[in-house]
């Protein structure tokens, strides 16, 4: 990593480089902090904001493996390694906006709550980035000017915010029937059976 960054910047000094942790479970954590420690300090750390982390579902504890709208995170292991940021050394958060692989096969799932939740977060400890998308979720839609709105600062209380983003799309004398629906939206997401063989293999997705 640090071989990639040093040859970039003999080329252009303006470059950045972003390390991307993907695919690096929690058991790797010494792993990830030895590579975060030792790497350049103004090389960007990508953490995924959910990955690792546990939620009780259908009576179970299930950890989650994957990008989640279901799942609020931040996860242990985001914390954990925003914890370790020092210095000039930056970590952006990796978010999955628009859909994720709990439903790939359709442009977006309604539920901006989740998004007021996650940059509620991100805000707050004051994370310099954010990657909302690859893949799939791409789509310019609802979710990703819901993540436009939140990134806004100050940062809207969830009401207001969810009241603005409805009337942007449907018009102020709609706005409370579509933030309602919204919110059966999200509640009924919250019960999402989060596991990698439902993400990657189940009906659901399909």
């Amino acid at each position: 990593v640090n071989l990639y960054n040093r040859a970039m910047k003999s080329v252009n000094p303006n470059t950045e480089l972003i390390a991307w942790s993907y695919g690096m479970a929690h058991r790797d954590r010494k792993v990830k902090e030895y590579v975060m420690d030792h790497m350049d300090e103004d090389i960007v750390w990508l953490e995924n904001f959910e990955h690792d982390g546990k939620e009780k579902r259908l009576g179970r504890l299930i950890e989650n493996n994957e990008y989640s709208l279901s799942c609020q995170g931040p996860s242990p292991e985001f914390k954990n390694i925003l914890s370790r940021a020092e210095n000039a050394k930056d970590v952006y958060a990796k978010i999955q906006l628009g859909t994720t692989y709990e439903q790939s096969a359709i442009p977006y799932i309604p539920v901006p709550k989740s998004v007021h939740g996650k940059y509620t977060f991100i805000n707050r400890e004051r994370v310099p980035g954010v990657f909302v998308t690859w893949i799939i979720g791409g789509y310019p839609d609802l979710m990703l000017q819901a993540s436009d709105e939140a990134s806004r600062l100050p940062m809207l209380k969830l009401n207001r915010y969810l009241q603005r983003l409805a009337a942007i799309y449907w018009g102020e004398a709609q706005a409370d029937m579509v933030v309602k629906a919204w919110d059966h939206f999200n509640k009924a997401y919250r019960n999402y059976p989060i596991e990698k063989y439902t993400f990657y293999y189940g009906p659901i997705t399909r």
